[in-house]
């Protein structure tokens, strides 16, 4: 419900004739006028009120409720000036009447005039300072100029002096929502629901809240009330769906899509969320189903278009990928996790420079994507572009000083440029964060053999192999170390097994052949 939604349900609320304060007493025939004039407001005749109370005023013209009453009739019937006039009326009659300043902010906040509908509220809770009207529609008032914090405030004004006001809780706890206080605001869902146990969208909008602060068993509750109370809430089995679905509970996740979408065929992104849930369970075929039919819902649905391209990448149909990376990015160019995706297959597909022009768009969208910066990296050293890897590597790091794979990949740079030392401070730093990485291992080692630490090369050497038995090059390295220090038999051995485990265009195969030939001699 929208702010001036709100102001509207209120305002019927406020519409009715409390009693008379001190004033001189109007006539029996005027009394008789204006509560003939409020059943037929309640019936919703609202021409023949305004007649009943205009006549009620014609013999009692100082009867400021009649004009407040009339006031409310107007306002129902769209004519909010002439309810301004009337309860202008009431307050030169009456002061003290903080209802006549609150209705007459109602209607000119009806009339977007929300300064001075802010104006009229401020004088009804300085005339009765206990006024939750006024300190509530207030709030509505600066909620709509956008005045957030203020706003909260005075929801807050509000629950102080009527502890009860459930809708009070409510918005405020949508505000607290929108400026990220997500932890206040789960407050306030609680007294929502202390007040009034059966709101199931006050379930549904705590679960949402734990949900969004990464806590989905707690949502997880929270929806499953929200449908005991709505047993066919799409929304609520969608969320719940999620919730499932970040546990790692696929099965789950499915079985909630499913009610969700039995509630509501037209659910596009429960069918995609389905399907996601499917890939991730290997069920491509069912999944593809999915993503289909979220396009034939709604063809212009980036995701799924992303979401079907991933399953093409993964059966190597590379061309497809590309095709759909290509319809979701139409749709939202600024889709970083696709330019990323489409990244991945460019380089795949064998299409360095591509690919770069992928990372590239990730990084212009998202300068934080430290990743992008690796892969840009990796892709840019194979292309010859020394500098622009080692620049990419830095501020991969810059980001996230513990990625191991750029502390490695950096460390390679330094090595090849003579600079050996920074070279082994990085590898260490990369074994320090990833122990069991064996590359940084191997690297480290052709370190220590430059160095002339030939014993802790060899250990090295053997640490890259324990930890990646299929390494060939380190196979070889260590064999021409073992013989270099005179342990032949070492040597042969591990000669023999690298070349066992090389593929046939290992660049090194004929070198490694000639050592095998030097220590079998």
């Amino acid at each position: 419900m929208n702010v001036m939604n709100r102001i509207m349900l209120l305002a019927v609320l406020l519409s009715c004739p409390p009693s008379l304060s001190a004033q001189e007493e109007p006539p029996q025939n005027a009394k008789d006028l204006l509560n003939k004039g409020y059943a037929s407001y309640q019936k919703g005749l609202y021409q023949d009120a305004i007649d009943s109370y205009t006549e009620a005023i014609q013999i009692f013209p100082n009867y400021w409720l009649a004009y407040r009453l009339r006031g409310d009739a107007k306002r129902q019937s769209k004519d909010n000036e002439g309810a301004i006039s009337d309860y202008t009326s009431t307050i030169k009659i009456n002061p003290n009447d903080a209802t006549a300043y609150n209705l007459r902010g109602v209607a000119w906040s009806n009339l977007k005039d929300h300064g001075k509908a802010i104006t009229d509220y401020t004088k009804a809770v300085s005339v009765n300072r206990n006024y939750h009207w006024g300190y509530y529609n207030r709030a509505l008032s600066l909620e709509a100029l956008g005045k957030v914090e203020e706003a909260i405030a005075d929801y807050g004004r509000t629950v102080a002096v009527d502890p009860s006001y459930v809708n009070a809780y409510f918005y405020r706890a949508l505000l607290l929502e929108k400026v990220g206080k997500l932890n206040v605001a789960v407050d306030d869902w609680s007294s929502v629901l202390l007040i009034r146990p059966a709101m199931a969208n006050a379930w549904y909008n705590r679960g949402f809240n734990y949900y969004r602060q990464g806590k989905p068993l707690l949502a997880i509750s929270d929806l499953t009330r929200a449908l005991m109370l709505k047993p066919t809430d799409p929304e609520s089995y969608y969320l719940r769906g999620d919730s499932w679905r970040t546990l790692e509970d696929y099965h789950g996740a499915i079985l909630d899509y499913d009610q969700a979408i039995k509630s509501n065929p037209k659910y596009v992104a429960a069918y995609n969320n389905r399907g996601i849930s499917r890939q991730a369970l290997g069920d491509l075929k069912g999944a593809l189903e999915d993503f289909n039919q979220s396009l034939i819902l709604n063809p212009k649905y980036y995701r799924a278009y992303f979401n079907r391209g991933t399953i093409k990448a993964e059966k190597n149909d590379y061309a497809g990928a590309v095709k759909d990376f290509h319809r979701s990015l139409k749709i939202h160019p600024n889709y970083s996790t696709a330019w990323f995706e489409l990244g991945l297959v460019h380089e795949n597909m064998g299409e360095q420079i591509e690919a770069i022009k992928d990372y590239d768009q990730v990084l212009k969208l998202d300068p934080k994507e430290y990743v992008a910066y690796y892969n840009r990296g990796r892709l840019r050293k194979l292309t010859g572009n020394l500098n622009g890897a080692f620049e990419d590597y830095r501020a991969c790091l810059k980001l996230k000083p513990t990625y191991y794979r750029a502390l490695n990949n950096l460390g390679t740079i330094y090595y090849n440029r003579g600079d050996v030392e920074e070279g082994l401070k990085l590898y260490e730093k990369c074994i320090q964060v990833a122990p069991d990485f064996f590359l940084a291992y191997y690297n480290r080692a052709m370190v220590w053999e430059k160095k002339g630490n030939n014993s802790k090369a060899i250990a090295d050497y053997s640490a890259s192999i324990q930890l990646n038995p299929q390494a060939y090059n380190s196979l070889y390295s260590r064999g021409l170390l073992r013989e270099k220090t005179g342990d032949k038999e070492g040597a042969k051995l591990d000669l023999m097994k690298a070349l066992q485990l090389a593929p046939t265009v290992w660049l090194d195969r004929e070198k490694a052949k000639e050592a095998l030939d030097r220590v079998s001699r």
